[in-house]
């Protein structure tokens, strides 16, 4: 495929959304285009600034951020889209916009609660103990790492 083409499918794939140049790449091979052609398009891209890994992952640290996601979750995508950041990266993010993790915790656990409409005045001491396991296992899973499930369930309830 010649570059004409192969610029203009590039064009194409970003009207839709954006991608990091990782991406870009990744799909431009999957279309079979010839490796210098790609080296010649993303240049090109990204000296007309159509293509901008900083804008791009900035954006989507903020929409995690926003989708009430863990640092390390964050991380961990960032790293699967090509950009690899720190957590220096999001803790810019977090203070930007403001935004405390433990608040996200009290969210998430409240939401847990409210979904499975548990009172937590109403469990005995052996229930609250088994709820907070699963608390902690769900937040883990959700990639929070760091946290005192106990302290979070007293300011919640």
């Amino acid at each position: 495929m010649d570059f004409k083409s192969s610029y203009l499918i590039s064009l194409r794939l970003l009207q839709r959304r954006d991608y990091s140049e990782y991406e870009l790449r990744q799909k431009l091979i999957k279309r079979k285009i010839e490796p210098q052609v790609i080296l010649e398009i993303v240049q090109k891209l990204i000296d007309q600034n159509y293509l901008n890994d900083k804008r791009y992952i900035d954006g989507k640290i903020r929409y995690f951020i926003k989708q009430k996601k863990s640092p390390s979750y964050i991380q961990n995508k960032c790293y699967k889209m090509g950009v690899p950041i720190t957590l220096e990266d999001i803790e810019f993010h977090l203070d930007d916009l403001k935004v405390n993790i433990h608040d996200h915790l009290k969210d998430h656990v409240r939401k847990k609660l409210d979904f499975n409409r548990i009172d937590l005045s109403s469990l005995s001491d052996q229930e609250k103990f088994k709820l907070s396991f699963k608390l902690s296992n769900h937040l883990n899973s959700k990639g929070y790492k760091d946290f005192n499930i106990q302290s979070i369930l007293k300011e919640v309830s």
